[in-house]
């Protein structure tokens, strides 16, 4: 994946799920003005393009502008101040800007809500995430056009290159593309994964977990980062994540839980083994490979070597995991070593995954 110096964000079904307090706004609105009631998906078909366009498509066709500027007008005093009613972010979205901050990102949002609600929202839900936040203002073209876009990325700094604007609409994708710069379309919003696809989406993130780099490589040991993130984002515990793989299928994956379970054997490996037996109806591993951020403990070894996984690829080093503070290398050399293990442990991505412990660190010391 590329890597990139500015996360520039649209909010609505994007970072937020505002749906239903914009469905309440519009349907405020239509009673007002003795229009019919539309439905949520509906509401979710009309959103993207700013709150004016939003209660001109719920109106019924055929409105005329005074009516429209009237309906409009009941539908901003409802909202502002009932905003945040049912508004909440997406699940993952918080700890996956925390990752962000930490790689030391720049982060931005664009919106064709309001101005007045986009920085109410962002005060509330992400106090001090956000360098440069902008809505809808006079003078200012709406999205897809890319005024707000390139207002931003000037005021950083950036080349067009460096940043990359995510979004969960074709509106979103037409935005970067009129801005030149690249996209990611989010699939948990406001539009389907095919709507996206079928609208020219550059990369569809199935999870917040897809948008921050992770710098592997390998695909497998990408997931296992990701894994990592999800955990110290979180503060359930060291940055080891794993997945299982078979037959080029991920079965199983987990990370380090021992903080938030209070179980000092809940490591990533762990985790994983149980989830992948529990995902296969057996505790035979057999024709498993294991991908992990940090080189295994003897604890977790021995488990592996009981689940009869077949091979395992790690990121870390266990010295690299003794500079952390953790106590494998120590453990190590009381059971002897790991000499005999050689052709079965192999080093994948070390350096990725070295990133992800500087993360990790900054986390622990910011205490983001």
């Amino acid at each position: 994946m590329k890597e990139y110096k500015a996360y520039i964000f649209d909010l609505d079904g994007t970072l937020l799920d505002t749906l239903e307090d914009l469905a309440d706004a519009v349907n405020h609105s239509m009673r007002e003005n003795g229009f019919p009631a539309r439905t949520l998906e509906e509401v979710r078909s009309f959103v993207g393009d700013g709150m004016r366009l939003l209660v001109k498509r719920a109106a019924p066709d055929g409105t005329g502008d005074g009516l429209l500027d009237k309906a409009f007008g009941d539908f901003r005093d409802h909202y502002s101040v009932h905003y945040m009613d049912k508004t909440k972010p997406y699940p993952g979205i918080a700890p996956m800007l925390r990752i962000l901050k930490a790689q030391g990102k720049r982060l931005c949002v664009i919106s064709n809500k309001a101005d007045f609600a986009v920085k109410l929202l962002m005060d509330q839900f992400f106090p001090g995430i956000f360098e440069t936040v902008l809505g809808e203002r006079d003078g200012i073209r709406r999205k897809p056009a890319p005024d707000s876009l390139l207002a931003v990325m000037e005021e950083l700094g950036l080349p067009k290159e460096e940043c990359v604007y995510i979004g969960d609409s074709d509106t979103d994708i037409e935005t970067a593309k009129n801005a030149g710069t690249d996209s990611i379309s989010v699939s948990w919003g406001f539009r389907t994964e095919d709507f996206l696809k079928d609208h020219g989406a550059m990369k569809i993130a199935l999870s917040p977990w897809d948008i921050p780099d992770t710098g592997a490589k390998d695909p497998f040991m990408a997931e296992a980062v990701k894994e990592a993130f999800a955990g110290i984002s979180q503060k359930h515990g060291g940055p080891f994540g794993c997945v299982i793989v078979k037959d080029g299928q991920i079965v199983g994956r987990g990370h380090n839980m021992v903080l938030e379970n209070t179980d000092s054997t809940a490591h990533g490996e762990i985790t994983a083994i149980r989830n992948a037996e529990k995902a296969l109806g057996k505790y035979d591993l057999s024709g498993c490979e294991l991908y992990t951020t940090g080189e295994p403990c003897p604890m977790c070894l021995y488990a592996i070597l009981w689940a009869k996984v077949e091979k395992v690829y790690y990121g870390c080093t266990i010295e690299d995991n003794a500079e952390l503070g953790f106590r494998d290398k120590e453990f190590d050399e009381m059971g002897g070593g790991r000499e005999s293990f050689k052709d079965f442990l192999v080093c994948l991505d070390r350096e990725a995954c070295l990133e992800l412990f500087r993360v990790y660190s900054k986390l622990r010391h910011d205490r983001c």
